[in-house]
C-alpha cells in the first residue's frame, strides 16, 4: 500500500471541528501562560495546509475589576494518514 499526502488547501467541511490538540502561548500583555483546548473548544469550518488564526484570551482581576486580554496565533493544521498493520501486514 502507498499512502502520498498533498499540501492542497482543503476546508473541513464541519461547522463545529473538535480536535485532540492544546494550544498554549504566553498573554503578549501580561506573560500569563494560557492554553486553548481545541477538544472542548471548536474550530469552525477549518481549512487544513493553510495558516489559520486562532483566537487565545483570558480574563485577569486588576484593581477589583475583571480584563480581558485577547490576542490571535496563527497555525497550520496538517492531516496525515498510516497504513495500519493487520497481522503482520501493511
Amino acid at each position: 500500500m502507498k499512502i502520498k499526502m498533498t499540501n492542497e488547501q482543503t476546508e473541513l467541511d464541519l461547522k463545529r471541528c473538535y480536535l485532540p490538540i492544546e494550544i498554549t502561548d504566553n498573554c503578549p500583555t501580561c506573560g500569563a501562560e494560557v492554553t486553548r483546548y481545541l477538544s472542548n473548544d471548536y474550530l469552525s469550518y477549518p481549512c487544513i495546509n493553510t495558516p489559520i488564526k486562532i483566537s487565545m484570551y483570558h480574563n485577569i482581576e486588576l484593581q477589583d475589576r475583571d480584563v480581558e486580554h485577547s490576542w490571535e496565533v496563527t497555525v497550520i493544521l496538517r492531516v496525515t494518514a498510516e497504513a495500519e498493520t493487520v497481522g503482520g501486514e501493511s
